[in-house]
């Protein structure tokens, strides 16, 4: 397909196993070219998919890859882009690998809302001269172009630019000792304090490798050297750096990845591409264990622990679009860059991979004695992710709801069931894949809780011989049945287990308190003591018999006649002062008394 004179849109084409089938449905005029800064607005991305309200339509099977296609980002001038390096504010800047046109020397930004691509030639900048040979930039967006008009021994510059391609400064190194040879690659930092420089065909021979070049001093010292010579320098300039571990990768040749891990020991871990051709290099989730490698037709996911290769995208058939680097966008879309035609293509990749959901256990068991409503909020993957979780088989609990969105169980179940729960993205399963449901059991048991609130019981009452006693409980939550037990200095009071006590001789002198254990349905008995109290050991006055007269003529004991053998005497006023004979028979009386009680105890 002729591609001349326009842009041509593709959207979308499916990947079945391993081979491509490309969907054209449609064309039209792509963005024009622009040639300065601050141009129009170019095609904008399609919004992100929003939630679904129903269960997804089939888009293939699991294991089956989906690419979408987007407008390309076109160049302003018609030049092959080479390397892809992520910028500040969802963009790109890319440049030329090799050349030899005049527009070599352009470095080119490209957005990911479909902005216009703006673009600048180094060659403009004072002290800058020759074509760009590589790019990178740092945490800040700072973007740093490697020029160089010749060969080593002459040196090469370093420029540095403004994200909005706004020129700071440059620099010119060499390599100390170098006889001839080419300074293709580049990768700077994220702190953007050092540059490593790959050397390659280098006379001497040692000299070929990478070398750290200090931005600050401007000193140059080797990170490792005695590389082979690759295949062919004008195609392995490929050095990139992790802005997270500070580890580098770089194309040993043109089908050996070589990594090295800690830049300060120099130690090169090596990894064959299986004859694949490297282009481009994006460490975005090295952290991860994961490089991807572009190149030969091809995106492939080198796993540095293993070394294994995994193809996540086949290229070999677009003969529209000759793709070199890839980097992964803040959006989650591959950026390709590539020739024929020139700019950046934005593409949607995904590996079908069918629904998956699990929930943190597979029965859950309800106590009906606790009132507090359940969440279980499972675990679901996928590619693309799940968007529809519905009941498959059986039915949940009377009490609990499905959230078909996110696959969240909530209520209070009261009733005890089974059910199939599954999840759906629109990938079907075929043998091999893992299980795309979820099995609940709901199983209910009555094991007693603590009372919500329980009280201390307290005794009231007149602490005396002969008084009532009484165990005042407040309400418990829930309310609760109360037995009561009443006891005697700590010990307990043979039958006294009502909710009032009447005070006995014996417990004068003693401390009387009273136990009470509350039960309810479903409540966890408590047992609660009150303060004790102590009992009036005093004995109260005799009772005069015959009220406060003796028989006949009403006169008072002792003071004249009248008075009755039985009746105490006593001298004064109506108060408590007895005479001698009445406190001596008080005397004796109370030593009885006594003498009494101290025989009871000893029962």
């Amino acid at each position: 397909m002729s591609v001349q004179g326009s842009i041509t849109k593709r959207t979308k084409f499916t990947a079945i196993s391993g081979a491509l089938a490309l969907g054209l449905l449609g064309a039209g005029a792509g963005a024009g070219a622009v040639t300065t800064m601050g141009a129009t607005a170019a095609v904008a991305a399609p919004p992100a998919p929003s939630a679904l309200s129903a269960p997804p339509a089939a888009i293939g099977q699991d294991g089956q890859t989906i690419v979408e296609l987007y407008d390309i980002m076109a160049a302003a001038t018609p030049t092959p882009q080479g390397q892809l390096e992520p910028g500040i504010d969802d963009s790109f800047y890319s440049a030329l690998w090799s050349g030899s046109a005049p527009g070599d020397s352009l470095i080119t930004r490209y957005f990911e809302n479909g902005d216009a691509p703006v673009e600048w030639n180094t060659n403009d900048a004072p002290g800058v001269t020759g074509k760009v040979y590589s790019i990178s930039t740092d945490a800040a967006g700072t973007v740093y172009s490697l020029n160089r008009g010749a060969s080593a021994p002459a040196p090469f510059t370093i420029s540095t630019w403004q994200p909005d391609g706004t020129f700071v400064k440059a620099q010119d190194f060499t390599i100390p000792g170098i006889v001839s040879g080419y300074t293709n690659g580049m990768a700077v930092t994220a702190a953007g304090d050092t540059a490593y420089v790959r050397v390659d065909r280098a006379a001497p021979t040692s000299l070929n490798g990478i070398w750290a070049i200090d931005l600050a001093s401007g000193d140059v010292t080797p990170v490792v050297q005695n590389l082979a010579d690759t295949a062919n320098p004008e195609q392995s300039p490929w050095v990139q750096v992790d802005h997270v571990t500070g580890a580098i990768a770089f194309s040993l040749d043109m089908r050996e990845m070589g990594v090295i891990a800690d830049p300060a020991n120099g130690t090169v871990q090596s990894f064959p591409t299986n004859d694949h051709m490297i282009r481009g290099i994006d460490m975005t989730r090295y952290s991860e264990g994961i490089i991807t490698v572009s190149g030969g037709g091809y995106i492939m996911d080198l796993n540095t622990a293993t070394g294994a290769l995994t193809t996540t995208l086949g290229l070999q058939d677009l003969d529209y679009f000759n793709p070199y680097a890839t980097r992964v966008g803040t959006d989650g879309r591959t950026y390709i860059s590539g020739f024929s035609p020139w700019g950046v293509l934005p593409v949607d990749v995904t590996l079908l991979k069918s629904a998956e959901i699990s929930y943190p256990e597979t029965t859950v068991t309800t106590n009906v004695c606790a009132a507090d409503p359940i969440t279980l909020t499972p675990t679901l993957a996928g590619a693309p992710a799940p968007t529809w979780v519905s009941v498959a088989d059986g039915e949940l609990p009377e009490g609990l709801e499905l959230d078909s969105g996110s696959g969240v169980i909530s209520g209070t179940p009261s009733a005890d069931g089974a059910v199939t729960v599954r999840a759906e993205n629109g990938v079907t399963l075929v043998a091999g894949s893992a299980p795309d449901t979820a099995h609940l059991t709901f199983e209910s048991v009555e094991e007693p809780v603590a009372f919500e609130s329980a009280h201390t019981p307290a005794v009231t009452g007149t602490p005396a011989i002969g008084e009532t006693l009484s165990a005042q409980v407040s309400a418990w939550a829930p309310a609760a049945s109360f037995s009561y037990q009443w006891t005697r200095d700590g010990s307990p009071i043979s039958s006294a287990t009502e909710a009032t006590y009447t005070v006995v001789a014996v417990d004068a002198g003693a401390e009387i308190a009273v136990t009470v254990v509350g039960t309810a349905d479903c409540r966890i008995a408590a047992e609660l003591s009150s303060p004790a109290v102590v009992i009036d050991d005093a004995l109260e006055p005799p009772v005069k018999p015959g009220g406060t007269t003796g028989p006949g003529n009403g006169a008072k004991p002792g003071t004249g006649t009248g008075a009755t053998p039985n009746a105490l005497a006593r001298t004064g006023s109506d108060g408590l002062a007895w005479g001698v004979a009445g406190a001596a028979l008080l005397a004796a009386a109370g030593a009885s008394l006594i003498a009494c009680r101290s025989a009871l105890r000893r029962q």
